[in-house]
């Protein structure tokens, strides 16, 4: 695994060795992004790390809404959560908020999750996304773990 720090954002994570880092830009809406390598016919996994800042102070399930809204919104499409998979949890030592979704694009099944942690001050969220193809989603799943418990606050 490597170390990737953001002294600016609060946060530090590992990530596969052979996964390609990318900074927010391009294809990558996030804060950073790392991706896994690409297999022929295959879309690639992805993990995103975003930091989302507030003016004003807010709560963890206030934050969490507001950024399941923007998702929805902006992407164009209702994640449909997978049962049992929505709830309380904790990233990087701290409360969070997790759900696992299905998306489809029109293109390919996709199954994403997200993880959500309140920064001290409550003006700021950080939330860390593993994404794949439904269809390789069980061969990746025990890497997003590992990266999550990596993840650190550490401003």
């Amino acid at each position: 695994m490597k170390t990737y720090t953001s002294n600016s954002n609060g946060f530090q994570v590992d990530y596969p060795t052979d996964w390609t880092k990318q900074n927010k830009g391009g294809n990558c809406p996030a804060t950073v992004c790392f991706g896994a390598p690409a297999q022929d016919g295959q879309v690639p996994a992805v993990i995103a790390v975003n930091v989302i800042t507030w003016t004003s102070p807010t709560s963890l399930q206030t934050a969490w809404n507001t950024q399941r809204q923007l998702a929805i919104n902006s992407l164009g499409v209702n994640p449909k959560t997978v049962s049992g998979t929505q709830g309380n949890t904790t990233l990087g030592g701290e409360q969070a908020k997790t759900a696992t979704y299905t998306l489809d694009w029109g293109l390919i099944p996709a199954t994403a999750r997200q993880t959500m942690v309140l920064g001290a001050d409550g003006t700021s969220a950080t939330v860390l996304t593993g994404m794949s193809a439904t269809e390789i989603w069980k061969d990746l799943d025990p890497t997003f773990t590992q990266v999550e418990s990596t993840f650190a606050l550490t401003g």
